[in-house]
Formats: structure tokens, C-alpha cells, sequence
């Protein structure tokens, strides 16, 4: 009877702790509110977030100093800065302890060259993500999606696994469009390579077609075209990425500007095409339209923030959030002012 007692309090201790992992897989991850980082040089700091990060793979490990759990996971967590050397993946600690505290455990398991950000008033961890057990591992996907959320002791091979897999889609994440230094070509592609320096990857490829099309074009010269071709190609998906990054992030303003500039700057070509297509999609679609208004106004108050002018910015957030009402600016606004009232 004792030991049916004790297999059922165990197996209801683990439905219990599967219950307070968060639902947020699949769902856009979190921006990270830091009162300050740890073992990052202060140019770096400002860097350091999701938005900045995307198009490689993030893990992002919650944990406390003084946890028997988290202090047993240390050993484990300090061999990932190791096994991923030198691939797009980017390993993060979230805390709600002081800088002494977690300086402490840090300096134990040594986890000195990873980055640690100080989430002091619990609005990363308890309000942004709702994790309530520790240490909680998260694995963000290039595109900036919650691709994996568990115990980071208990399923720490299967947090690695799924981060290994992730970074199969990993990336450069393309921020603005603007000219590459192609590869060394032959003379005939002189004019191709130049219009690449501008930005102006429709003419290049332009340029590209007449060498393979003409009848006197060297093997070479066909060759340099075609290696042309796929660079300009393989850019193209890069940018389109970003686009689809920026829609799962409900960017709408910046995804519209983006496929503006993809209109333009690959002219002529399929990509330009699908950007017009895609930009229909917001003049006729009203739902769409009406965000993307909502994610203007937006932008206009988060650059008043950064500005400094915090009534100016409030002002239109209020307004926002009345006029705008369901968008996801207008949760934006209302997690704002939340969080306002938290750190009071």
C-alpha cells in the first residue's frame, strides 16, 4: 500500500511539473527585460536581444543560486558554450538574484563567457514567459519562435537535441537590404557586379541572363554568371526570411517597408513579384490593414521612448490602446503599462 502511495505521489509530482511549463511553443518568444548584463562588454549590451538575434538558434536557461535543482544542472549547462563553438547559436542565463548572488554561481560552474541578464523584478520569467519551476530551459528558433520549453536538468539532452535540430535553419538574418562585394567574376560581368555594390540585384541578374543567353559567352564567362545567379538568389531567400520573421512578430510597419525595397532592389526577377503580391495582401486584406496602422502608430511611440519623451510616447500608447483595441500594438501598449505599474 506504502509503495502504491509513493508511485502515485510521484507520478502526480510530474504531471504537476509538466502543468507549469508555459504554452508557449510555437508562439513568437519574449523579448528579454534585463536591469543589467553580466559578462558582456558594454558595447555588446545593447545588442543583446532576441530581435537582434534572429536568425540564429537561442537557448535561454532560467535559473537561481541557492536551488539544489539549478546547482545541480550547472555542470551540464557549462558544457553548451563548448559544444556549439562556433555556430550560430547564442546561450543565455535569466535571473532574478542579485549580481553577487549569481556572480557566485557563475564563477562555480564556470559560466563566465556566457551571457547573464538580471531580471530583478521577475518580468521576464513570471510575467513575459510565465515559467514557474527552475531551471527552465527555452529554445528559440531562428525566426524568433519558442521552439522547445522543459526542465534544463531533468531534459537536458532533449533541450540540446532540439536546438542541434534548429540550427539546421540557422541564418544571417538579413536587417536591411543593401549591396554585397560579390565573388572575383570575368570582365564581361564587370557592369553585373557593379549594379550588385548598389543594390540593385534585379539588373545584375539581368546582366547575368545576357552572358548565358549570348552565343559568344566563354565557358568561364558562363560559369561566373551562374555563380552570380546563386549568390543574388540565395541573398533573395535571406531577405524573404526576415520578411516572414517580422509578420510572426506581428513587425507589420518593417515587413512592409522591407518588401517595398524587395520590389525595387530585385526588379524583374520572382522575388519582386511575390513582395507586390504580398503587399496586396495588406491593401485588401482589412485585418492586415488594419494592424499594419496599428504597428505604425507603434513605431512612432517606441521611437519617443528611446527618445526619452516617455508622456509624449504614453500619450499615443493610450490612444492606441483605445483605437486600436485587439491589434497586437495594442497589446504591446497594454503589457507597457503593466509592467510600468510592476516596477513602481
Amino acid at each position: 500500500m506504502r509503495r502504491f502511495a509513493v508511485v502515485a505521489s510521484l507520478f502526480c509530482g510530474v504531471l504537476f511539473a509538466a502543468g507549469n511549463y508555459p504554452d508557449i511553443v510555437g508562439k513568437p518568444a519574449p523579448e528579454l527585460l534585463t536591469a543589467k548584463w553580466l559578462n558582456l562588454p558594454r558595447h555588446r549590451q545593447k545588442r543583446m536581444s532576441l530581435k537582434a538575434l534572429r536568425g540564429r538558434v537561442v537557448i535561454i536557461v532560467f535559473l537561481r543560486e541557492g536551488s539544489e535543482a539549478c546547482d545541480k544542472a550547472g555542470p551540464r549547462l557549462a558544457t553548451i558554450p563548448e559544444r556549439f563553438k562556433g555556430k550560430p547559436l547564442t546561450f543565455i542565463i535569466m535571473t532574478r538574484d542579485r549580481e553577487g548572488e549569481i556572480k557566485r554561481y557563475i564563477r562555480r560552474h564556470k559560466l563566465t563567457s556566457v551571457p547573464v541578464g538580471l531580471d530583478l523584478a521577475s518580468i521576464t520569467q513570471k510575467h513575459r514567459y510565465g515559467i514557474k519551476l527552475i531551471p527552465t530551459g527555452v529554445v528559440v528558433d531562428p525566426d524568433g519562435i519558442v521552439a522547445w520549453v522543459g526542465s534544463a536538468r531533468l531534459k537536458f539532452d532533449e533541450m540540446v537535441k532540439a536546438a542541434e535540430e534548429k540550427l539546421k535553419e540557422a541564418y544571417e538574418y538579413v536587417d536591411r537590404i543593401e549591396g554585397f562585394r560579390p565573388p572575383p567574376l570575368c570582365e564581361r560581368l564587370s557592369r553585373a557586379r557593379s549594379k550588385v555594390l548598389k543594390g540593385d540585384f534585379g539588373a545584375a541578374a539581368q546582366f547575368c541572363r545576357l552572358v548565358l543567353r549570348a552565343k559568344n559567352s566563354t565557358q568561364q564567362q558562363r560559369k561566373d554568371a551562374e555563380k552570380l545567379l546563386e549568390v543574388i538568389e540565395g541573398y533573395a531567400r535571406r531577405v524573404w526570411r526576415s520578411v516572414e520573421a517580422r509578420i510572426k512578430h506581428h513587425e507589420y510597419a518593417s515587413a512592409v517597408a522591407l518588401l517595398s525595397k524587395i520590389t525595387k532592389a530585385f526588379r524583374r526577377t520572382s522575388w519582386s513579384e511575390k513582395a507586390r503580391q504580398r503587399l496586396k495582401e495588406f491593401k485588401r486584406n482589412k485585418k492586415l490593414r488594419f494592424e499594419l496602422e496599428a504597428d505604425t502608430v507603434l513605431q512612432k511611440a517606441k521611437t519617443l521612448l528611446q527618445k526619452g519623451h516617455r508622456k509624449d510616447a504614453e500619450t499615443i500608447l493610450k490612444r492606441l490602446c483605445k483605437d486600436y483595441r485587439g491589434t497586437a500594438a495594442a497589446r504591446w501598449a497594454d503589457r507597457y503599462f503593466k509592467e510600468k505599474e510592476l516596477t513602481r
